[in-house]
């Protein structure tokens, strides 16, 4: 792997998630306005604790969307078709199988969730896709991959 490639598909990925999670934000408030159920904790302002959970959590996702792709690319190719996969494998695990979970305990799952796992799968890919644009591996590197030689061995 090259860590400098993955460092900056992995900021990009960042980036693509912190917005996605503010438009998602904006969307839900303008959702419960509408539906007349916004609570009144809900201000206008975005608590530091909102703000903190969201830039932990893109970096965090960001930088597994980057390293999940380049892991995977010396088995599938590179390409879109891996980001694919990636963008796919994080839908699952984080929207899909919460709301799975939901329905097999005989919860309600609301269109709203639906809707979300929707937009959050389109993020997922286009963040996937971004990073796999930016990742690249050096002859060095897929040399190393190749022999079995990884770059902390001598």
């Amino acid at each position: 792997m090259t860590w400098g490639a993955l460092a900056l598909g992995g900021l990009v990925a960042s980036i693509v998630f912190a917005l996605s999670f503010l438009l998602s934000r904006r969307m839900n408030l303008e959702f419960l306005d509408l539906a007349g159920t916004r609570p009144p904790a809900a201000e206008s302002t975005t608590p530091a604790a909102w703000v903190f959970s969201m830039l932990t959590s893109s970096i965090v996702l960001g930088f597994a969307t980057a390293w999940l792709y380049a892991a995977i690319r010396p088995r599938f190719g590179p390409g879109p078709r891996t980001a694919v996969f990636v963008g796919l494998f994080f839908s699952a695990l984080l929207d899909g199988l919460p709301i799975a979970l939901a329905l097999s305990r005989g919860d309600r799952v609301f269109a709203m969730n639906v809707m979300a796992a929707g937009f959050f799968l389109l993020t997922y890919v286009v963040a996937a896709l971004l990073a796999g644009l930016i990742y690249w591996e050096t002859p060095e590197s897929r040399h190393r991959r190749d022999s079995g030689r990884w770059p902390t061995s001598s």
